[in-house]
């Protein structure tokens, strides 16, 4: 009895620690390009709002957007000032990796 107690104690411990990904995205998140020399930063200010920070040959261009994760905080939606909407697959998401996918292309980002 004793055991079951324990590993019931461990399973709501652990329920109740791990972030869920609305939590875990919440930052500043960067990628390197290496042709062109670019730099691409995510940063995701509060639960709906993202700035998206390009740098092309120390060139910036700098917007900011809506967001919102759904399907069980599986997928991301940007929505642009201009009411251009794209959604993307999360498909990695820790305290340290964001992996991102639309179509054929990728944005594997790391935490800053």
């Amino acid at each position: 009895m004793k055991k079951l107690t324990v590993l019931a104690l461990l399973s709501f411990i652990v329920s109740c620690t791990s972030k869920s990904n609305s939590q875990l995205i919440l930052g500043s998140w960067s990628m390197h390009i290496a042709k062109p020399n670019a730099t691409i930063n995510l940063n995701f200010i509060d639960k709906n709002t993202l700035i998206v920070n390009f740098k092309v040959d120390n060139k910036d261009e700098i917007d900011s957007m809506n967001y919102k994760l759904i399907n069980n905080e599986k997928k991301l939606i940007t929505t642009e000032k201009n009411g251009d909407v794209e959604e993307f697959e999360i498909a990695k998401l820790s305290g340290s990796n964001l992996l991102l996918i639309k179509g054929n292309d990728t944005l594997d980002l790391k935490k800053d």
